[in-house]
């Protein structure tokens, strides 16, 4: 489970969601970094999906937005809740789907649909391993299907994609290209950052420096000289995995 503050924070999000969508709400569930073992420091992103049984009205998404608003401006804690919100519909099958309630985290009042979960198979994947949270309501191992190989190769690829067109993202792109590498050397996508950004320093040693500087950038206590060692590493990190994945897509 998360730390305290988090669970606070989840308890009034959970409460907020029930009184702004009603029996709309079918589940809300946790996933990712928070269902990890992980350092005490480790930053954590608060995900989450809330399965819905109709399309919200514009009341609810007012609602849904104004909770979010609420929760950021009560705590920076609650700039962290990163999410979407999927019909039952489209939450039992394989087509990546799209929020119905906006886009999250987000300044603005968020009453239009988007975007779509195009990590939706690696979702699916942690889920159905375990690594959930449930909040409220039905658990989703009963809902989402079991994702292929393939699909799951294809989310790794997209993930690959956007590190590599992100590069002011440099701690969190290396942190993810080791995620990818491990997944893709134990054909397993259940894994954390924190976990594989550990198995690939110790396979391999000249990367350690660099991975431990992306770890330091990405718990906000970056040292002098990260830059400069995140740099060095980054475009072989990504080759890594880019190999990686093309030789377990084979």
């Amino acid at each position: 489970m998360p730390p305290r503050a988090y669970r606070e924070l989840c308890a009034r999000f959970r409460a907020g969601l029930q009184a702004g969508l009603g029996d709309t709400l079918t589940s809300l569930y946790l996933y990712g970094a928070v269902t990890f073992p992980r350092p005490v420091d480790w930053l954590l992103d608060v995900d989450f999906h809330a399965l819905l049984s109709a399309p919200p009205t514009d009341g609810q998404r007012e609602a849904v937005a104004g909770l979010h608003r609420r929760l950021g401006e009560e705590s920076p804690l609650g700039e962290e809740l990163d999410g979407y919100y999927i019909l039952l519909s489209d939450a039992a099958g394989t087509t990546p789907p799209t929020s119905v309630a906006g886009a999250f985290p987000s300044t603005g009042p968020a009453l239009v649909t988007g975007p779509v979960d195009d990590a939706w198979a690696l979702h699916r994947a942690h889920v159905l391993a375990g690594r959930v949270v449930v909040l409220h309501g039905t658990d989703p191992r009963t809902i989402l299907p079991s994702p292929t190989w393939s699909e799951l190769a294809e989310g790794l690829g997209s993930e690959l994609d956007f590190v590599q067109e992100h590069p002011e993202h440099a701690a969190f792109g290396v942190l993810n290209a080791c995620r990818i590498a491990w997944s893709c050397a134990h054909r397993d996508v259940v894994v954390s950052k924190w976990a594989s950004a550990t198995w690939a320093a110790q396979h391999e040693p000249r990367w350690r420096r660099g991975i431990e500087a992306a770890v330091r950038q990405y718990t906000q206590t970056p040292a002098p000289g990260d830059a400069g060692l995140l740099t060095a590493i980054r475009g072989e990190v990504l080759a890594r995995a880019r190999a990686a994945l093309r030789d377990a897509a084979g």
